[in-house]
């Protein structure tokens, strides 16, 4: 089988934006939209998400999770290396959505913290999306190059034709969702703003099945994102 890697474009950008990519030391929330099919190209062994029945609580199985072995991968394409036990704060996962079409999982969206300090509530936020084939069109830089089977394509907002300009309040939502224990009310109340402020998973729009991160799953009300 042919080897599959991640592959993050130059920015096209004149001059480059700062984030693509970003400096050692920038303090960043890092989100990731990406398709189950493209994760699945390098990760094959990628299974289902949790069901309400599992304890997302227990230690096992964040090192199980497809959403942290993505990010990892993410983390060392943006960085150049692994991250590093070593460093306080220089890798922390720190949420996975799963959104889809119906009941099918399509879409994951990931979320992992660098360098950020652990009582910032409003980081900035760099989000990036898995492209495939068919969506090279919301790309404003040519990706023929890219576009093989032994890529999966990553790109980050600077270079989508969508705008992103309220990323860094719809993915800190989802942060602060998945860091705290809400009421039912205010779950909802969250999960609709992060749902229609922007499309949390795919280049296209997505829908919200379920959230999984530090504790807790959550299956909210499947609501579309906006297109």
């Amino acid at each position: 089988a042919m080897a599959v890697r991640l592959v993050i474009p130059p920015c096209g950008e004149m001059p480059k934006h700062q984030h693509h990519l970003p400096p050692e030391a920038t303090s960043l929330r890092v989100s990731i939209g990406a398709s189950r099919a493209e994760v699945q190209r390098l990760i094959p062994n990628l299974f289902p998400p949790p069901s309400v029945d599992e304890d997302v609580s227990d230690e096992d199985f964040y090192d199980q999770n497809p959403g942290v072995e993505f990010a990892k991968l993410v983390f060392a394409e943006l960085f150049g290396r692994a991250p590093s036990e070593q460093t306080p704060g220089d890798f922390v996962f720190r949420q996975a959505a799963f959104g889809g079409d119906g009941n099918m999982i399509t879409d994951y969206d990931i979320t992992f913290d660098h360098l950020v300090p652990d009582r910032e509530d409003s980081p900035e936020v760099l989000q990036l999306n898995t492209f495939s084939l068919a969506q090279l069109k919301y790309s404003k830089i040519p990706l023929d190059q890219y576009a093989t089977e032994g890529n999966v394509i990553l790109l980050p907002r600077c270079c989508q034709t969508r705008i992103g300009s309220t990323d860094r309040g719809r993915v800190n939502d989802m942060v602060r969702l998945a860091r705290q224990s809400y009421d039912e009310e205010s779950v909802e109340d969250i999960q609709w703003r992060a749902q229609f402020s922007g499309s949390p998973c795919s280049a296209e729009g997505s829908t919200v099945l379920g959230q999984t991160a530090l504790g807790f799953n959550l299956s909210p009300r499947g609501q579309p994102a906006d297109a």
